[in-house]
This record gives C-alpha cells, structure tokens and sequence, in this order.
C-alpha cells in the first residue's frame, strides 16, 4: 500500500511540474509574440536563402542523362526487324462434363458463334482435339499451338440467410 501512495504522489509531482512549465512557456509566448515571430522570420531567412538558377546550364548538362550532355538521335539508326506476333489463341469454353464409364464426354462452346456440342476423346471442335478428359478439365490440342488445359468454373455458393 505504502508503494502505491509514493506512485501516485510522485505521478502527481511530475504532473504538476509539466502543467507549471507548459504555463510559463504559454505566458512567455503571449507576452511577446511580436518578438519571437520576428526572431523565427529572420532564423529562417538566414537558413533558406534562394539560390539562382541558370537556366542555361540545366540544358547543357541535363540531370537525368547519365552522361550529362543533351540527348542527341542517333544519325544512322539501325532497323530492327520483330516478328510478327502469333495469332490470338481463342480457345473453346467448358460449359460441362459427362463422366461415363463408356465414354467420356464435354460440353464445350463455341467463343464468337456461342454454339454447343459434346464431344468425346479423339474429337475436334473449332479445330481443337480433345486430348485428355479429367474430373474437372479437359486438355485440347491443335497442330499450331501447344496443349491447353481448361478447367471447369468453380461455383461460388453464397449461405442462405436464417429467418428469425
């Protein structure tokens, strides 16, 4: 308990000292704010003096050259040929699969004509072979592209609220 008490009264003190000392300052700010906003404009007059610029020199020698000379294009520029890019692979959507023990089926639709068909391992749609039927994907294949894999939508079921 005795510990306790000086805790609190040395809190107090320390308090107490704070409160008188943030007062002492609040009186001197109030007594003589024309001096003190004085001594702070010339303070920060002296620290931040404006320097020139010439102008001239930035353009020839610029910052963020690395050589710090003005960029100049090249007189004799190279052509580079690229390669034309390859054809947008637009492959089938996978609507659904029919696991059978007989033969395997998928549903797949078409992207621009948006028509359906089931097809079987070995088949084509749209130019694609069906490769191989999973579970849950299908690989398809076409003589001028790799192997795809499309994989089925996965459902995203919301939890039916509990009426009261």
């Amino acid at each position: 308990m005795k510990i306790h008490r000086t805790f609190i009264l040395l809190a107090t003190v320390q308090l107490l000292i704070v409160i008188s000392e943030g007062w002492l300052i609040w009186d001197l700010l109030k007594e003589t704010p024309s001096e003190f906003a004085t001594s702070s404009a010339v303070a920060s007059a002296a620290l931040f003096k404006p320097v020139p610029i010439n102008m001239q020199s930035l353009t020839e020698q610029p910052l963020f050259q690395p050589t710090r000379k003005p960029y100049m294009p090249p007189t004799n520029p190279e052509l580079i040929e690229v390669a034309p890019l390859p054809a947008p692979i637009n492959p089938p959507i996978l609507t659904g699969i029919i696991l059978d023990s007989s033969k395997p089926l998928v549903l797949l639709e078409n992207n621009e004509q948006k028509t359906t068909s089931f097809i079987g391992v070995g088949d084509q749609f749209d130019g694609w072979t069906i490769k191989l039927i999973e579970k849950k994907s299908v690989v398809l294949t076409k003589p001028s592209h790799d192997d795809i894999e499309l994989s089925l939508p996965s459902l995203q079921l919301s939890v039916p609220a509990i009426l009261h």
